[in-house]
Order: C-alpha cells, then sequence, then structure tokens
C-alpha cells in the first residue's frame, strides 16, 4: 500500500508491504522449517523541490530459522544533480551479523537517464 501527498509543505510518500513465503519444497524462498515472513514500513519527504529527498524504512522479517531475526533500518538520501540526473545515498543496518560483511551496508548510485 502507498499514499502520497503533502506534509508540512514538503511532497511526501508513505509506503507499506507484507509478505509470506510458506515452508517446505513448494517454495524456492523458504529452505527453512519454518515459513519466512516480512512486513516494511517506509516514509520519503522532499526536503528541497526538485533537488534533495530522504527517506526511512524500516523492515520486520524471520528467514524461517527458530528465534530468527532479519529486521534492518534504512536511511536513504537523493541528490538531484540535474534534471534525470541523479546521486542515491542509502544506509542500512541490520539486526543480525550479515557474515563478512558485519551488520551495516552504504550503497551510493549515480543514475542518469534520458
Amino acid at each position: 500500500a502507498q499514499a502520497h501527498g503533502e506534509l508540512a509543505g514538503m511532497e511526501a510518500g508513505f509506503y507499506a508491504s507484507w509478505a509470506k513465503a510458506a515452508a517446505g519444497t513448494a517454495s524456492a524462498y523458504a529452505t527453512q522449517p519454518g515459513a519466512r515472513k516480512a512486513f516494511a514500513l517506509g516514509a520519503d519527504f522532499t526536503v528541497i523541490p526538485h533537488t534533495l529527498s530522504l527517506g526511512a524504512a524500516y523492515r520486520g522479517a524471520s528467514n524461517g530459522k527458530a528465534g530468527s531475526n532479519d529486521d534492518a533500518i534504512t536511511l536513504a538520501a537523493v541528490y538531484d544533480l540535474a534534471q534525470n540526473v541523479a546521486f542515491h545515498a542509502d544506509w542500512t543496518s541490520y539486526k543480525d551479523n550479515q557474515g563478512a560483511n558485519g551488520d551495516s551496508l552504504f550503497t551510493g548510485m549515480l543514475e542518469a537517464a534520458w
């Protein structure tokens, strides 16, 4: 589900999602004994029109193992350098350690289109 509008003079978007993959061999996504489940809530705001947008999201998830927790938070910023050119910066922190990558991830992306 999503909603778009204006909040305190800023363009705003609010997002929510829910997913579940059944356990067992019938699902390529749920190889653990229990079902995989996740929900996500997010919001973004245009702080400077046509220039800067900021966002945040929360994901609550279980990977199917007993006692598993795959929760995460993400902070995002999009800076429009020119028309159809933007720099995206996203930082995610995971509740559980993600192996050799630790418990956080930074992603930067330069986007351009014609």
